[in-house]
């Protein structure tokens, strides 16, 4: 079965490669700038280690803008760009910085808290070929 699904998904991708007319293939070759948007849900490491916790529900966002250059008369194009990606994690501890690493460490009991939120910006340099 698994031979007769890898066969189908080749022969699949292999007739798609000539499925457009010349017409189509011209306009392809121009270049062209784009904007890219992307939700994501992160599916963190849910393991309870030394009473670290994620709490609830972490997504982010990232947008990139990206440049098409065709390679002379080829098919062929990279698009560079840049990027930025935003996400954040709800947790109960707090983040430690110790000589050899970065740590969560819980917090006591004696301390009070509403949240506790880990922010992650990304800046992103994209490359598609």
């Amino acid at each position: 079965m698994k031979r007769i699904l890898i066969t189908f998904l080749l022969v699949w991708a292999w007739a798609g490669a000539f499925a457009q007319s010349e017409e189509v293939k011209e306009k392809v070759n121009k270049a062209k700038d784009r904007f890219v948007f992307e939700f994501n849900i992160n599916q963190a490491i849910r393991e309870k280690e030394n009473g670290f916790d994620l709490k609830g529900f972490y997504g982010g966002f990232a947008t990139y803008f990206m440049y098409d250059v065709v390679i002379k008369e080829s098919p062929i194009s990279i698009a560079p760009g840049f990027g930025v990606a935003i996400e954040g994690y709800k947790h109960n501890s707090q983040l430690m910085i110790n000589d050899s690493a970065t740590v969560f460490v819980p917090f006591n009991d004696t301390i009070s808290f509403k949240k506790s939120k880990l922010g992650l910006t990304y800046i992103d340099i994209p490359i598609e070929l």
